[in-house]
């Protein structure tokens, strides 16, 4: 899987973040937080379909999560859904199990497959720039 392109937003504010960590769980990985205050929000995208079938990984902007986060809870409660791809599954931090918690893209009624270990790592797997190779 080839990174074709990629889109870093513009930083959020200080405030922004502030009220987005109300409203998520306290033990949300502060790796996430940091990414925020330097892009608020970002998509990479690929070649082809990656192992678990996504062309795409989208992260919400602070605005988005913000406007999204109650119809999320209550449709994934044991996901904390931070971005997608661009169709139908959702990338987002696995809460069923004690944190720290993976990150993961759901594709509901098929189930969910780890892409990271955490918000670290996924950028650094993933958002490469464009030309590189995703590692298996």
């Amino acid at each position: 899987m080839i990174v074709e392109g990629r889109n870093l937003n513009p930083p959020a504010s200080a405030d922004q973040i502030a009220l987005l960590r109300k409203v998520l769980p306290t033990e949300t990985p502060s790796d996430y937080f940091d990414f925020l205050a330097r892009s608020d929000g970002a998509q990479v995208w690929f070649n082809e379909n990656g192992p678990a079938g996504f062309d795409c990984i989208r992260v919400f902007s602070v605005f988005r999560m913000l406007q999204l986060r109650d119809a999320l809870v209550e449709l994934f409660p044991s996901l904390l859904v931070i971005g997608g791809d661009q169709g139908s599954q959702h990338l987002g931090y696995d809460l069923s199990g004690r944190a720290p918690w993976p990150i993961v893209m759901l594709l509901p009624g098929a189930g969910a497959d780890k892409v990271a270990a955490s918000f670290t790592e996924l950028m650094k797997r993933y958002f490469l720039n464009p030309g590189e190779a995703v590692a298996s």
